[in-house]
């Protein structure tokens, strides 16, 4: 039995309960027992002999994979977002000495910063099902008329000051709780709404200023819909991914380019969520790790 502690619910399909459900039903498929928990979840677990304990260790105590994890188990395997952050680093330190594997959901730029990546450490890029996601009906805008979206709420780790400085210039789009100042206010939209859509395909660019973010899942999904991202290093994206965006010079730039790069762009979107960012890689990685791959 695989007890698997994550935020889930059928009904959601943005992270963190696509995790959930996503991995979940991933290991079913494997021909695995599994039992879910969330990680908000208090009490403890009491395994039987060969289960094994997976999920997202909460920070705080008194939830159930802290009160959980002295247990009897065959083995347990920490999962959660990792971002570099002086918080993560302290939230490691209890989860090593625990835990027999770690499994860390970040981009590429944040594996180079880890302190203790070998030997319990494995990354996994977080995944889409880009089935919920279809691409937008739109078309680019023209060059010196193109506009970005910010998805996201306006705390610190997310750059709010970057994107206000973007807007001084250009047309920025805010989805999301909170105000950024001269932006276009959406507030907080449910993209599976034609309404909603219809807003977003006005957009050519998501463009993510974030200083501290493991992966987010926004940058796949906008690959999905056909927005290109346009991303800090602070995402944990790295080219030729995404944009990466080292000076101001990037965003002037991608403002006037030909069509024609922003077309291969958003099909090079299209090729990664379908190849790379996918919940088969996702959970195949967690499999791999327990040794039942």
């Amino acid at each position: 039995m695989i007890h698997f502690v994550y935020p889930f619910d059928a009904d959601k399909i943005a992270a963190p309960w696509s995790i959930g459900n996503h991995v979940a039903a991933g290991l079913r498929r494997a021909g695995h027992e599994v039992r879910q928990y969330d990680w908000d979840d208090r009490g403890a677990i009491q395994p039987q002999p060969g289960d094994v304990l997976l999920g997202h260790p909460h920070p705080d105590a008194g939830r159930i994979w802290r009160n959980s994890v002295c247990g009897p188990w065959a083995q347990v395997v920490a999962m959660s977002p990792w971002n570099g952050s002086d918080e993560y680093e302290r939230n490691l330190d209890y989860i090593f000495e625990y835990a027999d594997s770690v499994v860390l959901i970040c981009g590429e730029y944040w594996r180079k910063y880890s302190r203790t990546w070998a030997p319990k450490v494995t990354a996994v890029d977080m995944a889409i099902n880009p089935v919920h996601l279809p691409p937008l009906e739109r078309a680019f805008n023209p060059p010196g008329q193109r506009r970005f979206a910010f998805i996201g709420c306006t705390l610190p780790i997310k750059g709010p000051e970057y994107i206000a400085q973007v807007a001084q210039k250009y047309t920025v789009g805010h989805f999301g709780y909170g105000e950024i100042p001269g932006t276009v206010r959406h507030g907080y939209v449910d993209f599976s709404t034609a309404e909603a859509r219809a807003q977003l395909a006005g957009y050519d660019f998501l463009i993510m200023m974030a200083d501290n973010d493991a992966n987010p899942t926004t940058v796949i999904e906008a690959m999905s819909w056909g927005i290109i991202p346009l991303c800090r290093r602070g995402c944990g994206y790295t080219s030729p991914d995404v944009v990466v965006i080292d000076s101001s010079t990037v965003i002037d730039y991608w403002q006037s380019a030909p069509v024609d790069r922003l077309i291969d762009r958003q099909r090079l979107g299209f090729s990664l969520v379908r190849e790379k960012y996918t919940w088969e890689i996702f959970t195949d990685k967690i499999l791999e790790v327990m040794g039942h791959a």
